[in-house]
């Protein structure tokens, strides 16, 4: 197993996580961890425990830190005639509505560990605060993140934090939109997604 000596992604919101002055650094992260869990879910295997110390950091400059998903004992491969489970093992206070209804869960369970993992980074702080309200987070919508973090990854993470799994943000669909945010150009082939441009100016 590679050593990652930037520690957690926890450890790193405790250090960088809500600043302004590191939305660059942001981005890139949430590139890297959600990138990880598309080719995750593309093997249908669910994580099922995504959450900041389940992420770890390569790299002790914020700057070139690149982000790693890690810890998989939790992970499952769904039976893609159900591509769904009802085993309720991980981190409740990363638990989807779903999951905390004890319904029948799948990726978008997922792509919301990975919504508050990635909000947490962006405001320095959780969605919902302590202590935990089962029926907030069933219920009450996402805050807006801070005015410093740009449109359309606002708009990315608050997708994955919708209450619906169906209403919900895919991790592929995700991947495209982060890139696109970027760059001018995008294209999605079966292959994998490619960006056939240099990532814009002035972000």
């Amino acid at each position: 197993m590679e050593y990652c000596d930037g520690g957690t992604l926890e450890e790193f919101i405790d250090k960088y996580g809500g600043k302004k002055e590191h939305v660059a650094n942001y981005l890139r992260i949430a590139q890297n961890i959600t990138d990880g869990l598309y080719l995750l879910h593309s093997t249908k295997q669910l994580h099922r425990d995504v959450k900041p110390t389940n992420i770890l950091i390569s790299g002790t400059d914020p700057n070139t830190a690149v982000a790693k998903l890690a810890d998989l004992g939790l992970g499952r491969d769904i039976n893609p005639s159900k591509l769904s489970t009802v085993s309720h093992p991980g981190t409740t206070w990363y638990f989807s509505p779903e999951r905390l209804r004890y319904d029948k869960f799948s990726f978008p369970a997922d792509v919301w560990a990975l919504g508050m993992s990635i909000y947490e980074l962006l405001a320095g702080k959780k969605v919902y605060p302590f202590p935990m309200n089962e029926d907030s987070i069933i219920n009450n919508p996402a805050k807006k993140l801070p005015a410093f973090v740009p449109e359309f990854f606002s708009s990315v993470v608050l997708k994955m934090l919708e209450k619906l799994p169906e209403q919900r943000i895919t991790c592929k669909e995700a991947t495209v939109a982060l890139l696109v945010g970027k760059s001018d150009k995008v294209v999605i082939l079966d292959e994998g997604i490619f960006v056939l441009n240099l990532p814009k100016t002035g972000f």
